[in-house]
């Protein structure tokens, strides 16, 4: 499973008024994430703004049989990230933690505060505790050295902000470019969740499942953003489309040299990456849902917001491997039963994303 469960430390009016005080509340909020998390009961659960670890998720895992695994981000961020795992099918041999602000760059307009953006992730090597045995977690395999001993999870929350894809395109590299790497070393599969902040049409998804490079029209949207400087308190939203600016002939010449350098990165880090498949990306055909009008296969949202709904969470495989191969996915509700109170979060979905969960045959050695 992967679940954004939304911190409670970033909850405010202002992004959420269309919500009652009791579905913003965490007296009301922890009841139905405990609700949800004791009805679902995951082998492995990826958890994204995960705050009250020590006070409520860990506690919470114990009691169902699952060892936690915490990630913190940066300070003054309250959140961070969580692999839930069942103690009773799996043990953790190794805990990677990675830090993106880490990122560096050739690019020479470079702007160090464009990569700092506190954003994490987890890998997790699991190791099957029997993995000689048949159950839900897997199969057996035949002992032809086509299987594995377990899997390593990957746990991410890119960088939200539309307006800075290099960023999110890093960041994603480099979780992937990781845990390709990790399973090679282990001779493990890899199942990499996370809430990924890009719709399926984006170039990063299209990048990591297809192998498309963007044309050079569309590699100007990775130029930083003219008014990338301007202070917090500006009265430009975040999520707002900038303003018309005429660019500098010094603007104009950094904007063609940061085109050509992202190029140049999709160039050689092409052959590094594995193609990745979503465990989810012919969920449309498999419910009957309708697409959406951008983009096929995928769930039409596993955000809902009442500005803004899309897709934006994933579970992704190497899809050449054949020793984890999604199954069952879970299915997801319906738009008309989530606009009852507006949107998400209301009184009875504690966050404004919804759980993606899926059932994966694991080949064993």
């Amino acid at each position: 499973m992967t679940y954004n469960v939304l911190c409670q430390g970033m909850i405010n009016r202002n992004v959420y008024p269309y919500c009652s005080s009791t579905a913003l509340r965490w007296k009301g909020r922890r009841a139905n994430l405990e609700r949800e998390f004791r009805q679902l009961q995951p082998d492995i659960a990826c958890l994204q703004e995960c705050d009250n670890f020590e006070s409520f998720w860990q506690p919470l895992a114990a009691s169902c049989g699952y060892h936690a695994v915490f990630l913190p981000r940066p300070a003054p961020k309250p959140d961070g990230l969580a692999v839930l795992y069942k103690h009773n099918k799996f043990k953790c041999q190794a805990n990677i933690p990675i830090h993106y602000n880490d990122i560096g760059t050739q690019d020479e307009d470079y702007d160090e505060s464009e990569m700092k953006r506190n954003n994490i992730a987890q890998l997790l090597v699991l190791n099957l505790i029997h993995p000689s045995s048949s159950d839900s977690t897997g199969k057996k395999g035949s002992g032809s050295g086509g299987g594995t001993d377990g899997v390593i999870i990957g746990n991410t929350h890119l960088f939200w902000n539309y307006r800075y894809p290099y960023v999110r395109l890093r960041q994603a590299c480099r979780f992937v470019e990781e845990a390709h790497a990790l399973a090679l070393e282990k001779n493990m599969p890899f199942l990499m969740c996370g809430d990924w902040n890009c719709t399926p049409d984006t170039d990063i998804y299209r990048f990591m499942t297809k192998g498309m490079v963007p044309d050079p029209s569309r590699l100007r949207s990775y130029c930083l953003p003219v008014d990338h400087n301007l202070p917090s308190s500006s009265t430009l939203r975040d999520d707002a489309p900038p303003p018309e600016i005429t660019l500098t002939d010094e603007q104009s010449a950094r904007d063609e040299r940061r085109v050509a350098h992202v190029r140049s990165f999709y160039d050689g880090i092409q052959a590094r990456l594995p193609r990745l498949r979503s465990a989810y990306e012919t969920y449309t055909q498999a419910t009957g849902v309708e697409p959406h009008e951008a983009w096929e296969g995928e769930p039409p949202f596993t955000n809902f917001t009442e500005r803004w709904v899309g897709c934006l969470d994933y579970m992704f495989v190497r899809r050449d491997d054949p020793s984890l191969m999604p199954q069952a996915m879970m299915q997801l509700p319906r738009a008309e039963t989530l606009t009852t109170q507006i949107a998400l979060p209301d009184e009875s979905h504690p966050s404004d994303h919804i759980p993606l969960m899926c059932n994966f045959t694991l080949t064993l050695k």
